[in-house]
């Protein structure tokens, strides 16, 4: 992962950390696997305003935006991260914080 600026790639692994522990419908969690996937993009490419496109996008997609705005379908249930967007924000997390400990997989349990 190229450089970035070290504000940005903090609020990045704060905005990844605080997903982990969203609850979402499933349309909620294919919005959110978009904009990791764009800021995984962005990351790699060292594209810091792809970067904060993503963090404003994925930011706006919170439990309590998405709610507020009626964007979910009642008749979908929520439910906290799928495996695959799980595993992509820890690694983002991890790469973007090194020296941290590794974050918790679905495998370690409820938190």
């Amino acid at each position: 992962m190229s450089p970035m600026p070290e504000a940005t790639t903090e609020y990045a692994a704060r905005v990844l950390a605080d997903a982990l522990g969203w609850t979402l419908r499933a349309s909620g969690w294919r919005q959110v696997a978009e904009q990791v996937g764009a800021l995984d993009s962005a990351l790699a490419q060292a594209d810091e305003a792809g970067c904060r496109e993503a963090l404003r996008r994925l930011a706006l997609l919170g439990p309590s935006r998405v709610g507020r705005i009626g964007r979910l379908a009642a008749d979908e249930p929520a439910a906290p991260p799928p495996p695959e967007t799980l595993d992509l924000m820890n690694r983002l997390i991890h790469s973007l914080r090194p020296g941290a400990p590794h974050p918790p997989t679905r495998e370690d349990g409820p938190r």
